[in-house]
């Protein structure tokens, strides 16, 4: 249900939008939680932006076949209020431990089952103001400057009776220990708990100028 009320919403409100802003490309990179941060070659993420809000494509490989993955959609409204110490890009600090500061927040975007040749796309809608689903509580109020980033989190293979679960919410079939330290409380509170050994698995970064 969140999934289609998002990707209905992406066609009725872009369609109608006529505050264009921009649209930017970026690659797509393992997480560090796989071992190694590399890019994913011949992977592509898509961020188009207006003042209705954000609408973008992640399409990716070197997924686990028939693994599900959700991906979620990071939003840094301030993002001249990053540290950007070690980076010129905004950090899992900065988001999580600097919110407030930085004005940021993460929302649920797509869940996809990883195809058989282990390739996936991952599609989604975040509409201005406030989330429908939010982690930290914030909202997207900065659509055209926000910088935003999309993350994917690998649930495993697919359990009887969890599909739904694994598919939309942070936690679905996953241990708890196996979710990364730094998510609140209202992540972890996502789904229910399994005994899938999960990880973060890819992501993009998207500097909107």
């Amino acid at each position: 249900m969140l999934r289609a009320l998002i990707l209905s919403l992406s066609g009725l409100c872009f369609v109608s939008s006529i505050a264009y802003a921009g649209s930017y490309e970026a690659e797509i990179k393992t997480h560090k939680m796989t071992g190694a941060v590399n890019v994913v070659e011949g992977a592509k993420a898509v961020l188009v932006s207006t003042e209705a809000g954000i609408s973008g494509s992640f399409t990716t490989k070197g997924l686990v076949p028939g693994n599900i993955y959700t991906m979620w959609v990071v939003i840094i409204n301030k993002p001249e209020a990053c540290e950007m110490k070690t980076v010129d890009h905004c950090t899992g600090k900065d988001v999580l431990k600097r919110a407030d500061a930085v004005d940021s927040d993460i929302t649920y975007g797509d869940g996809v089952i990883a195809a058989e040749d282990g390739t996936a796309t991952f599609r989604t809608f975040v509409p201005a103001g406030k989330l429908g689903y939010s982690w930290l509580g914030n909202a997207l109020n900065n659509p055209t400057g926000a910088e935003i980033h999309f993350a994917l989190h690998d649930h495993g293979p697919m359990i009887e009776g969890k599909a739904h679960d694994m598919l939309t919410t942070p936690r679905g079939a996953c241990m708890e220990e196996s979710l990364p330290k730094p998510w609140p409380a209202s992540a972890r509170a996502g789904g229910e708990p399994g005994p899938n050994k999960c990880t973060m698995a890819q992501f993009a970064i998207f500097k909107q100028k």
